[in-house]
């Protein structure tokens, strides 16, 4: 399983359990089911919307690549 898709599956159960101060689950996590989730979301993402493509074309070359990753995230949550 990659990094990212980790990444993603923590933020997806933390979201959903332990949001708003709502205690963990003392039961195994549903790993399995926030790993499907998040290969979904990644997969989503392949296709950048207008707004990331242009946040992302707006980097003048003197930016890292995660530099301009970043704002097409940004441009993605707003």
């Amino acid at each position: 399983m990659s990094e990212m898709i980790e990444q993603v599956a923590k933020a997806i159960f933390d979201a959903r359990y332990n949001h708003a101060g709502i205690p963990t689950p003392d039961v195994n996590p549903p790993w399995s089911v926030c790993r499907a989730e998040a290969r979904a979301a990644i997969q989503a993402m392949r296709e950048p919307t207008v707004r990331m493509v242009a946040a992302g074309s707006m980097a003048d070359g003197s930016v890292t690549a995660k530099e301009v990753w970043d704002y097409m995230i940004e441009a993605a949550l707003e």
